[in-house]
């Protein structure tokens, strides 16, 4: 008998070490050229001298049709530095997916993905849409100035100085 207990409990434990596991994804990187083939769009506009505004939009159609969330990580080339944390995501009249904006420093632009994460709990895929692809710090411009224009320049008014008085 439990010989029977002990092979029912090891068969267990090979299906369950063998099944997919929750944290497992499959992840895609989605490239410029191929961000406009599907009509994603990645759009910026400066905030101040160090910040800068994001929005993703894109269809859930093709392999972003089984939409469930996007999610923004930060990393770098020595690796990790910030992990997941979701984005809001809102539907437009069009069906389009409107994520943001959302507001971040310039000089982290570089090191932030979005991935639009597809699929249901046990079978997600990811494609990560990097930053550093689809934004130009250097092109990005300056912010737009809400600043009054100065007043031009007009010449200075004559001056009305007392009558020279004559000398006797």
């Amino acid at each position: 008998m439990k010989t029977k207990v002990a092979i029912m409990v090891f068969g267990l434990l090979v299906l369950a070490a063998t099944c997919q596991c929750l944290a497992d994804m499959s992840i895609g990187v989605i490239s410029p050229a191929e961000a406009r083939q599907r009509g994603l769009v990645v759009r910026t506009r400066p905030n101040g001298p160090k910040e800068v505004c994001v929005q993703l939009e894109f269809k859930a159609e093709g392999r972003l049709k089984d939409f469930s969330h996007v999610s923004l990580e930060i990393g770098d080339e020595t690796g990790f530095l910030f992990g997941w944390s979701a984005l809001e995501a809102k539907r437009s009249d069009s069906g389009s997916i409107v994520v943001g904006y959302f507001l971040m420093s310039r000089a982290f632009l570089q090191k932030v993905t979005l991935r639009i994460v597809t699929g249901t709990p046990m079978d997600y895929a990811g494609s990560d849409v990097r930053l550093a692809d689809f934004v130009d710090l250097k092109n990005l411009g300056a912010p737009p100035t809400h600043d009054k224009p100065e007043p031009k320049a007009v010449a200075p008014a004559a001056t009305l100085a007392p009558p020279a008085q004559k000398q006797k």
